[in-house]
């Protein structure tokens, strides 16, 4: 009612360029406020991007599911589905294309070996980007390239890392747009700075 008109007008006042949104859709506490009363929990799984999608001040959302194992396509057109022309939503690349040691799961014992996909494009590519180009197109909104902690060996040099990132970038697919995320500090120099705005990458 009150509250939603209020956000509709809120909207209404906001830079066509500026979207606002959470990183999944799924919270059963927005009852009564993005979701109408009284949803179950099967019923928000099933259609809460519906109603997410519908809120005016919700103009994206983060598929919150790509970054462990690769989206059916079939979830992916069910997606789709749900959201009004020109809604696009942000997905993580996987963790087996920007995670140097390969994922582990929890329990697992050992030091974790070197991951052979780590900047795969042709991973990232058939894991995520095919997917999304068959069932969810006009949809995607950035990929996020998250690198975790120790995507950078220690023994190696910033610049060094840098010089490998900047030769994935380069062989990217132009079609999609892309972010990167480091959780580095050594990493967050002018050398960075310059190499995404070369790539035209947020």
């Amino acid at each position: 009612g009150l509250r939603r008109a209020h956000a509709a007008t809120i909207a209404a006042a906001l830079p066509t360029s500026v979207h606002f949104g959470t990183s999944s859709w799924t919270f059963p506490g927005w009852a009564g406020l993005v979701y109408p009363p009284g949803l179950t929990g099967a019923a928000l799984s099933r259609e809460g991007l519906r109603h997410y999608a519908r809120h005016p001040l919700l103009t994206t959302v983060g598929v919150d599911r790509s970054y462990y194992a690769p989206i059916p396509i079939d979830d992916l057109r069910q997606y789709a589905d749900q959201l009004p022309d020109g809604f696009r939503c942000c997905l993580k690349a996987p963790a087996s294309v920007t995670s140097r040691l390969a994922p582990t799961f929890r329990g697992s014992r050992g030091p974790a070996a070197p991951n052979p996909a780590f900047l795969s494009t042709e991973r990232l590519i058939a894991d995520l980007l095919e997917p999304l180009a068959v069932a969810f197109l006009p949809h995607t909104g950035p990929i996020v390239l998250e690198f975790p902690p120790g995507a950078r060996d220690p023994a190696q040099p910033p610049a060094a890392f840098l010089e490998t990132l900047d030769r994935f970038l380069e062989t990217l697919p132009r079609e999609f747009q892309y972010a990167v995320e480091l959780r580095d500090k050594a990493l967050l120099t002018p050398a960075y700075r310059a190499l995404l705005a070369r790539h035209g990458i947020a």
